[in-house]
């Protein structure tokens, strides 16, 4: 028998001019913008670790609360795209020489590429805690998330959510229109804390407490019991034991970047970019909730398409910056309207409008005479004129904030 161990092997059907690792959706963003932009790289690979072509990720929530057929998330590359690129699923890079210019997957393959991007997403965090692997303990962050939870709720009973953030509140809607008794735990005073300000989280937990959610803030998980390695319930920082049949963590992600260190790639907190999405090596490229830049990582998508933007120009040999810019989010709950943007921690000026009785509530902040920050909770029709007015470079005057906040 041989000990010299075979290896792996590039064929001239190997050899790509681009290759993406990752195939999420700022993998299929980046090569549609390509397209729009007319540059279509004679060969193109995608190396992905789940069993499927890129999804609509956005769409999770809907999907779990089976409020869309699962067909409604798939994406689609354009043509010209689809002609060039070879998709290849359910591997996972493990290994890159920058100095070859080839990458090497699970399976012992290797891709020689010309240009590098890493589109490899983020990781969801799952807390240290005893049993966090057991049975019915879970993250809500792909396809089989939900799908496993969807098969959870035919027969189980209890669930308890943990996180309070955009992505916590709508698993825990999900569960709750699947039939299950859903108990939302957030370790800050109120729900959306970074978003929202105390009095457009009070209206919110309102609709949801009146939708049947089980809302407790200030609050986290000890301990996860699961005697015979299932999840039977857990028991609280203050003593209080729940039944669970589920429990799911919403707490947030952490990029995916051990790779691009482990292959002498500059990274931090996600694996650092300049303007132009370039790491440290000149053919390698990042974008998404991977990276890092001006020491600022992404969980939304308005900012990764605009980096999909301009790693697509740049690639097409044009210039363009990645510049940070206030960020709309919105809540993907249905009935319930929610527009937040910016800073809303600014102390310089406020003006506001508050209809308790129609949980209806507008608040908009103001520094230097600039609008900085927006809440619209219950009628968010306005928003695309806020979204203009955090563009403008005049300052707002009084009257305009009040005809603002008063509709």
């Amino acid at each position: 028998m041989s000990l010299n161990k075979s290896l792996p092997k590039v064929d001239s059907h190997k050899h790509f001019e681009l290759i993406v690792i990752g195939n999420g959706p700022a993998a299929h963003r980046l090569l549609c913008d390509l397209a729009s932009h007319g540059h279509i790289p004679s060969s193109i690979a995608v190396v992905g670790e789940e069993q499927r072509p890129a999804y609509n990720r956005i769409m999770l929530s809907p999907l779990l609360a089976e409020e869309i057929p699962p067909e409604q998330i798939e994406l689609t590359l354009p043509n010209a795209i689809l002609a060039v690129t070879k998709q290849i699923v359910g591997r996972r890079v493990l290994q890159i020489n920058r100095h070859k210019c080839w990458i090497e997957d699970d399976q012992g393959t290797r891709y020689q590429y010309q240009k590098l991007v890493f589109a490899t997403g983020a990781s969801p965090v799952k807390p240290s805690l005893e049993n966090r692997d057991a049975e019915g303990v879970m993250t809500f962050r792909n396809t089989r998330d939900v799908e496993l939870m969807q098969q959870t709720a035919l027969q189980a009973k209890q669930a308890i959510v943990v996180g309070g953030g955009f992505l916590g509140l709508e698993a825990a809607e999900g569960l709750r229109k699947l039939g299950m008794a859903v108990t939302l735990l957030h370790r800050s005073d109120y729900l959306l804390n970074r978003q929202l300000d105390a009095s457009a989280s009070n209206l919110l937990r309102q609709v949801l407490e009146q939708r049947g959610l089980d809302i407790k803030t200030n609050s986290t998980i000890k301990h996860i019991h699961a005697p015979a390695g299932r999840v039977t319930s857990v028991t609280l920082d203050n003593d209080t034991q729940l039944n669970a049949d589920l429990v799911v963590f919403a707490l947030g992600i952490t990029p995916n970047s051990e790779l691009a260190k482990v292959s002498g790639m500059a990274t931090n907190k996600g694996i650092l970019v300049d303007a132009g999405m370039q790491t440290s090596d000149n053919n390698i490229y990042a974008v998404g909730e991977c990276i890092e830049f001006e020491g600022n990582t992404y969980g939304l998508v308005a900012p990764i398409w605009d980096q999909c933007k301009v790693l697509a120009a740049r690639l097409a040999g044009q210039i363009a910056n990645y510049q940070d810019k206030p960020i709309a989010t919105q809540l993907k709950i249905s009935g319930i309207d929610l527009y937040s943007c910016g800073d809303i921690s600014a102390t310089d000026e406020t003006a506001y409008y508050l209809d308790a009785e129609q949980q209806e509530y507008r608040r908009f902040w103001y520094a230097e005479g600039q609008l900085v920050g927006a809440i619209l909770f219950g009628n968010t029709t306005m928003s695309p004129q806020v979204s203009e007015l955090f563009q403008a470079t005049d300052p707002v005057n009084a009257q305009a904030s009040q005809s603002l906040a008063f509709g």
